[in-house]
């Protein structure tokens, strides 16, 4: 056996070897991944159950409020709603301006206008320190990291009876809808009808994005599906309808 001979068989070895630590390296992270993943399924499900909790919660606050005063808080600015969204709405409406509801506890002033020393709500309780802008924030969900919960008010009389801009839209899914057309593909059952005719209630969901998405080829990244994506498309939002 020559010299080339020796140093080949020698580099072969070293190869060999590096490929067998680099084989141990990645059986062991596997490993890992496989004892933490039942962990990473119960956060999951801890967090859609709360989130769920929540929504339970928000509905149980919506009826009383509609009790009350005949309507539900408006989503969006058209209808003298108090803020731009409507998730920011669906917070200062049910909480009130001070977070203490409407009537005696906020100087008599009442949701619709006029004033009212009988006490009315609060119809839902944020909790934390109260302040001017604390409803900006919305309502959050349980997931990480937490996004506010979206809410959308029916409006019969006009087309569409669900608007997606009540709320931010976002091409990217991160924030709100992507588009009309994206807020309906969840919104609208396979016969076209809508799924509810009062008010949605839409939390992002454990993929943190709005809506049904798909693996976009190029990035590898989940985006917001199209209308014509639908069949391949997923969607794990926490609603308060079925999907």
């Amino acid at each position: 056996m020559g010299p080339s001979s020796g140093a080949a068989t020698k580099k072969l070895v070293f190869v060999m070897i590096l490929a067998a630590i680099g084989f141990f390296i990645l059986a062991a992270r596997i490993v890992v991944l496989i004892h933490d993943l039942p962990l990473y399924y119960s956060i999951e499900v801890a967090q859609a159950t709360a989130t769920t909790h929540t929504l339970a919660r928000l509905e149980n606050g919506l009826t009383s409020f509609h009790d009350d005063f005949g309507d539900y808080p408006p989503s969006d600015k058209e209808h003298m709603a108090a803020r731009p969204y409507g998730y920011q709405n669906l917070a200062f409406y049910l909480c009130g301006p001070d977070g203490q509801g409407w009537g005696g506890r906020a100087g008599g002033t009442m949701p619709f206008g006029g004033t009212n020393e009988q006490i009315f709500g609060p119809y839902f309780e944020k909790g934390g320190e109260w302040s001017e802008n604390h409803p900006a924030a919305g309502v959050s969900d349980a997931f990480r990291p937490p996004k506010p919960i979206l809410y959308f008010r029916a409006e019969p009389t006009e087309d569409p009876v669900f608007d997606a801009a009540d709320n931010s839209l976002d091409p990217t899914g991160r924030e709100g809808f992507a588009s009309q057309e994206h807020f309906e593909m969840l919104a609208r059952r396979a016969d076209g009808q809508w799924v509810r005719r009062d008010y949605l209630l839409i939390s992002a969901g454990p993929d943190r994005l709005f809506g049904y998405v798909v693996m976009d080829k190029k990035s590898g990244r989940l985006r917001p599906a199209r209308p014509e994506e639908k069949e391949k498309a997923c969607c794990n939002d926490v609603t308060n309808f079925k999907h």
